[in-house]
């Protein structure tokens, strides 16, 4: 569609003539080219660009712009805002003739349209494009778009990519720029292939320093550095981690309240067979899915451990 002149034109001067003996799908596709009988005219801004259209078309396709139309009353132009002109020129398209060529250079902001006007099929196929796309280095990027949109089942489908590649994903820079709700939807997945909780416990401290310094706040500032990573801590899964290792690395960083300190050391000094007998505690201690090696004398990074309070 990037080729198609006439619809980017002002509907002052039209190149394109109507044909009446073009196939049923031509038709449909000349009918937003030409403006044939067209009966509104939409405004793309910024662009200013004027688009004749056919009210009939937009309001079965889309219920947003169906509910635009009919409380525009007899206007005969619609202001459209924020919107690319050659993206909405894709997105008509779809209205008119139900099809789409739209490549991945087009299919993420495609993708918002379709969402912010409800069209469900061309989100769909939008989806369906971004899955055969996805890397290391894009896959975030994606999965925050799917949570921004709602899409479920893309989000499912990336996030499903993030844990089979936890360990590279975690370390990435992007993970540091990831929005808290993107950031607690990966954490918390039970699936995620990381070689221990350690590599898990980094990955959030990191994304707490760089979350400080998007709120302008000092992150040498212990208070700061905790009111950042107040949510993020409670899924990280402490009472899985290596005792030495939460001693010597997790503890001397003063993330946790002192009650939290007290309950987890606390716990690491009851034997496994014996900690169903703690009361539930703070944190989750349902194993993931760990890559690294296993050591019999830590068996606590196998089992389920409950923190008492």
């Amino acid at each position: 569609m990037a080729d198609d002149p006439a619809i980017l034109n002002d509907c002052q001067g039209l190149s394109a003539k109507w044909k009446w003996t073009y196939r049923h799908e031509d038709r449909l596709r000349n009918l937003l080219y030409t403006g044939f009988q067209s009966d509104l005219v939409l405004h793309l801004r910024p662009a200013g660009t004027k688009v004749p259209v056919h009210k009939i078309f937009l309001q079965a396709g889309s219920p947003v712009l169906n509910s635009r139309i009919m409380s525009n009353g007899t206007k005969e132009e619609l202001i459209i805002e924020n919107v690319d002109t050659r993206v909405f020129q894709k997105f008509l398209m779809f209205l008119y003739t139900g099809k789409s060529n739209a490549k991945i250079g087009s299919a993420l902001p495609l993708l918002q349209l379709a969402t912010e006007y409800e069209v469900n099929g061309l989100r769909d196929y939008c989806v369906n494009i971004l899955k055969g796309t996805l890397t290391l280095e894009n896959v975030l990027s994606l999965f925050s778009s799917g949570m921004e949109y709602a899409h479920g089942d893309f989000i499912q489908y990336t996030l499903n990519f993030i844990c089979e590649n936890a360990s590279k994903v975690l370390q990435s820079e992007k993970f540091t720029q990831l929005r808290l709700d993107c950031l607690i939807e990966i954490i918390q997945e039970d699936s995620l292939q990381v070689k221990d909780e350690m590599e898990v416990f980094d990955a959030v401290n990191r994304w707490g320093l760089a979350e400080c310094a998007r709120q302008s706040l000092d992150p040498d500032d212990l208070e700061n550095l905790q009111k950042c990573l107040t949510k993020p801590l409670k899924h990280i899964r402490f009472p899985l981690m290596d005792p030495a290792d939460f001693a010597l690395i997790v503890k001397p960083k003063k993330l946790l309240k002192l009650e939290e300190l007290v309950d987890l050391l606390a716990s690491f000094l009851v034997p496994v067979e014996k900690r169903e007998m703690l009361v539930l505690g703070t944190f989750v201690s349902t194993p993931r899915q760990y890559t690294g090696a296993k050591n019999d004398d830590h068996p606590i990074s196998t089992q389920t451990i409950i923190i008492y309070q």
